[in-house]
């Protein structure tokens, strides 16, 4: 936890949890559709390991400044958090059902030394049985909006850039040997064609070998053109892919004062992130109304990593101390 949140009171009342059953608090964050309504909440009691019945998200985010505080209403009674976790329960809340959240600040009883001390050695238990993990960075902006669009277009890259490469070397074979075969083919329905109108025209009977063959030639000449589409639009999309990766050597001014911005954000540098991130089954970053998944954000990283040592140059200072792609790899598909 990053400070002693214990000054802020309460007048919400808590009930001990039941030790032997391993129970914990699940805050139960209650719909609402407009944004000006009031928080409200409830807290339930449930067993930490039947993972069938408690089922649950784990918040991660920072605590932020302890002179900025807001009331929130759990059991209709008064609750004082920050302004930044205030803001979390808001972008988290959903217009129509209840969202069921682990959240350190309002699931442990801060006051209760001995249970706040019990707590935090369950912590990594209690992050690693959570459903998923969402990572609050605040509120959204034009910059995070940027920085958020950019790390999509790095991840795009990163993944252009995985392709076997012996797959790429043989598609412009490949690409040959249909288009010949399609070259090859294409005549002979002409000519199929022609010879079929001048039966008719003079023969006046039909032959069902004709008929048989125009089917047979059909499904080829289908066959060879849809191939020839498919290993264009591949060819036409790596290509372009590599002209950006080639021109976008480096994010631009505003890109980069953006992606600044973003990984400079205060919970990129708490030391509990390394715990709750890599016990998390999967892991969602909230910035406003913008979402990244964990996966994504490692895949960027990569990109730009692979982009400073195409250029011999080192990584843009965006990136905590810490490589979080070391400490977890996202496991979801």
């Amino acid at each position: 936890m990053d400070r002693d949140i214990r000054d802020f009171l309460t007048t919400y009342q808590y009930q001990p949890l039941n030790r032997d059953n391993g129970d914990i608090r699940l805050l139960h964050l209650l719909p609402a559709k407009d944004d000006t309504s009031p928080i409200r909440c409830r807290l339930k009691h449930a067993p930490l390991e039947n993972q069938n019945t408690t089922v649950y998200e784990a918040l991660s985010y920072t605590w932020g400044s302890s002179e900025r505080t807001a009331s929130i209403h759990v059991e209709d009674r008064e609750f004082r958090v920050t302004h930044n976790l205030a803001q979390a329960l808001k972008a988290l809340r959903q217009p129509e059902s209840t969202r069921t959240l682990w959240i350190d600040a309002i699931c442990i009883n801060q006051e209760d030394n001995e249970e706040r001390a019990a707590e935090v050695l369950r912590m990594l238990r209690i992050y690693q049985n959570a459903t998923g993990v969402v990572v609050w960075l605040g509120p959204g902006s034009d910059s995070s909006k940027i920085a958020v669009q950019h790390i999509r277009f790095l991840e795009a890259e990163y993944l252009a850039q995985q392709q076997p490469s012996w797959l790429l070397a043989s598609l412009p074979v490949l690409n040959r040997a249909v288009a010949l075969g399609y070259a090859v083919v294409s005549p002979a329905i002409r000519l199929y064609f022609t010879t079929a109108w001048l039966t008719l025209a003079w023969s006046g009977w039909l032959s069902s070998l004709p008929y048989f063959a125009l089917r047979a030639i059909m499904h080829t000449v289908t066959f060879l053109a849809a191939s020839k589409l498919l290993i264009t639009v591949f060819c036409s999309y790596h290509a372009f892919m590599r002209h950006l990766a080639n021109v976008m050597t480096r994010p631009s001014p505003e890109a980069a004062q953006s992606l600044r911005d973003f990984f400079g954000h205060r919970w990129f540098h708490r030391a509990w992130i390394i715990q709750e991130v890599a016990a998390a089954q999967k892991v969602t970053l909230l910035c406003g109304s913008n979402q990244l998944t964990w996966r994504t954000l490692c895949r960027a990283v990569s990109a730009m990593q692979e982009r400073s040592d195409r250029t011999h140059a080192g990584r843009l200072a965006l990136i905590p101390a810490w490589d979080f792609q070391v400490h977890r790899r996202d496991r979801q598909p």
